[in-house]
Order: structure tokens, then sequence, then C-alpha cells
């Protein structure tokens, strides 16, 4: 049986805290230190690397004590005592602003041109004189009507002539009788329905594949504990 440790928090992009940016020298005259502390180192070999106390202590400094972390390349985290975050670009750390676009310069008004004068009204033209009305014609005479024509005698009717006998209506024929329905049919018998075929056998079931090693977070360490067999 294996086991394997997992820092949680070099594995995501996003870090937790640190406390401070200062140099090599000044993390070596801390003087104290409680376990998690983390510092990003401003200079010597170690510069950008995030400082990681493994243990809590005071006195002289110890190399044991520290985990130097090297960070990649889109890593974002807050510094304490600056009160801003810091982006890891892949090559130094610097304060990360967001994505803020910056706002264009308004562009100038244009001077309001100026107004024409105003034009001069034309003279009102002189109206004509009012033509005279011609006299009104005279109304001819009335015609005379013509005498009214007299109307002919009425003709004489001739008499009515006299309407022939009914004559008689011939005796109802008689109907003759209806003829026999033969006999329905008989029905054949019914076909008989074959045998049901047999199911197949239902398949086995594959085995089970084996289940991963289970993952434990060590609070002591910040860290992911595996467990797996060596082969």
């Amino acid at each position: 049986m294996a086991i394997k440790r997992i820092a949680v928090m070099d594995e995501f992009p996003f870090q937790h805290n640190v406390k401070d940016r200062i140099t090599q020298a000044a993390l070596e005259a801390l003087g104290t230190w409680t376990k998690g502390d983390r510092y990003i180192l401003t200079d010597d070999t170690n510069v950008n690397k995030i400082a990681y106390a493994n243990t809590t202590g005071s006195g002289a400094y110890v190399a044991g004590n520290w985990t130097y972390l090297t960070p990649l390349e889109g890593w974002i985290l807050w510094v304490d005592d600056e009160n801003e975050y810091y982006k890891f670009d892949g090559n130094d750390w610097s304060i990360y602003l967001g994505k803020i676009g910056t706002t264009g310069a308004v562009g100038t008004t244009g001077a309001v041109g100026t107004t024409g004068a105003a034009g001069t009204t034309g003279e009102v033209g002189t109206t004509g004189a009012v033509g005279t009305t011609g006299a009104v014609g005279t109304t001819g005479a009335v015609g005379t009507t013509g005498a009214v024509g007299t109307t002919g005698a009425v003709g004489t009717t001739g008499a009515a002539g006299t309407t022939g006998e009914v004559g008689t209506t011939g005796a109802v024929g008689t109907t003759g009788a209806i003829g026999t329905t033969g006999a329905v049919g008989t029905t054949g018998a019914v076909g008989t329905t074959g045998a049901v075929g047999t199911t197949g056998a239902v398949g086995t079931t594959g085995a089970q594949g084996t289940t991963g090693p289970d993952a434990l977070y060590i609070a002591e360490y910040k860290c992911l504990e595996i467990e797996y067999d060596t082969p």
C-alpha cells in the first residue's frame, strides 16, 4: 500500500492569500511564523515564488521549515498587507485590475452655423377692374298644347265554349307475388393458430469494474491524501 499527497493549493489557479510581498532576507529575519503563512518573494534565487510555512515556529531561519511554490501563468491571489489582488503572467506578479475597458474621449461639437439675412418681400400687385355683366336675355313664349284625341269603342266578347266530359279512369292492375329468398350458405371453419416460438435465454451481466481509490483531505498539510496498491 502506498500513499500519495497532493498539495491542494498547488493545483488550482486561484491561490490562498499571502501575507505580504517581501525579500528573501526579510523572510529569513521574520523570527516567528505560523504554519500556513505564505509570502511572495521579490528577489534572490526564489524571486516570484511563494514561500509556504510547513510548521509553526520561531528563532533562526531553517530552510526545511519552508516550501517554495513555483507559480504558474494565470495564478491570482490576495496580498493581505496591500489589500490588492495580484496575478502572475508567467514572468512576474502585478496588481490585477480585471478587464475594465477604457472609455473613448468625447468628440467635440462643431460650431453653430450663422443664419442668413431674411429676404425682402415683393410688392403686392394691383387687382384688375371687375368686368361688366351682360344683360339678361328674354324668355321665349310658351308653345300651345294640341287637343286630346278620342278613344275608340270597346269590342264585344264572344260567347264561352262548352267544356267536354271527363273520361273514366281505368282499373288498378294487380301486383305480382314476391319471390322467395334463397337459404344462407354455411361459414367455413376457423383455421388453427401456429405455436408461439420460444424466447432465447438472457445473456449474463459482465463483472463490475473495480472502484478507484478514495481521496482524503488532510487539514494539517492542506493536501489530499490517496492510498493505492502498488503493482
